[in-house]
């Protein structure tokens, strides 16, 4: 039998390599077969193996000896065979066919590096920037600019508030805030509520807040106490209970009283020892109608006689 050269394409380079072939015949069901005439497997000029098998069913050969182009052809795989069907597939791009390996569909080796690094599989439902986009206003690894050409289609930020009212999930429960002194404040000798400095938090309109303060001071004189207030934006709901120590311990140890305007306070009369540290209370709940700061505030009882609001005093509030 005359030898023959079958053709066969690298699907990864698109080289092609000719295989040399006969015809050869099953002696027991009669078949003929086109049967490779070199033996082990075959590798293309690039070093790609090639998926060739040992023979395929169907050719025959002509009266010379040598294979029958026409033969050959009709053991082609045509489109729509069964997939159990050994012989050789036709080249095309229908379901049943082998893609040759010039194919247009399968991407160079330039497209396949320029998707490496890219997140996740890309495809219609995953847009995605290559290390070469990144990189196309400048040098390798350079962060992306207005200009760049891959933003072209990028949308501005567009400014976006809401009142305080419409928003939701603000901590319940939880979300404690502490502020504190960690100095002494100087001396009030004034009988007019003075700011105390660094126990104060800023709120918000139509939020509620909890609040809760300890304030530790002194006296210089045992007839002169503290008074106590705080002062708030305009409000909804606004109302504190203050209690002072004024003496010894017993029903009479302190004075209680209410806050329910701003400006508001409560005054103590006098102290059980001067000089010595006494811790005041003042806690409540207040839900602004306007934006502005919870503040708290101090006095003297006695004109020229000095309270002094001391290190440790702490202010805890929270949004509930």
């Amino acid at each position: 039998m005359t030898p023959s050269s079958l053709p066969v394409g690298c699907p990864q380079c698109g080289a092609v390599v000719s295989v040399e072939v006969v015809v050869a015949y099953d002696l027991i069901t009669g078949a003929s077969l086109l049967k490779k005439v070199a033996s082990g497997p075959l590798v293309c000029p690039g070093g790609h193996p090639l998926d060739a098998p040992e023979s395929w069913p169907g050719a025959a050969s002509a009266p010379d000896g040598s294979i029958g182009l026409v033969k050959l052809h009709s053991s082609l795989k045509p489109p729509g065979a069964a997939s159990g069907n050994l012989a050789v597939r036709e080249l095309g791009q229908g379901s049943t066919q082998a893609a040759p390996g010039d194919d247009a569909r399968f991407p160079s080796l330039g497209q396949k590096n320029a998707l490496s690094g890219a997140h996740g599989t890309p495809g219609s439902g995953n847009e995605f920037l290559t290390k070469q986009s990144l990189a196309a206003a400048g040098a390798p690894g350079k962060a992306l600019t207005a200009d760049d050409p891959v933003t072209t289609n990028a949308r501005p930020p567009i400014p976006h508030t809401h009142p305080a009212t419409d928003i939701t999930g603000l901590p319940s429960g939880g979300g404690q805030t502490n502020v504190k002194l960690t100095a002494d404040l100087p001396a009030t000798t004034a009988v007019a509520l003075t700011n105390t400095t660094g126990l104060a938090f800023p709120v918000v309109a139509g939020v509620y807040y909890r609040f809760d303060a300890l304030v530790i001071f002194r006296s210089a004189a045992l007839t002169t106490g503290l008074r106590l207030g705080a002062s708030v934006p305009a409000f909804t709901v606004f109302s504190a209970v203050v209690d002072i120590p004024i003496a010894g311990d017993g029903p009479d140890a302190s004075i209680r009283g209410q806050l329910t305007t701003s400006g508001d306070s409560v005054l103590g009369t006098g102290v059980q020892a001067i000089n010595t540290d006494y811790v005041a209370t003042l806690s409540g709940i207040l839900l602004p109608s306007a934006n502005g700061t919870f503040q708290l505030q101090h006095a003297t009882e006695i004109a020229g006689s000095a309270i002094t609001i001391r290190r440790g005093s702490v202010l805890s509030y929270s949004a509930v």
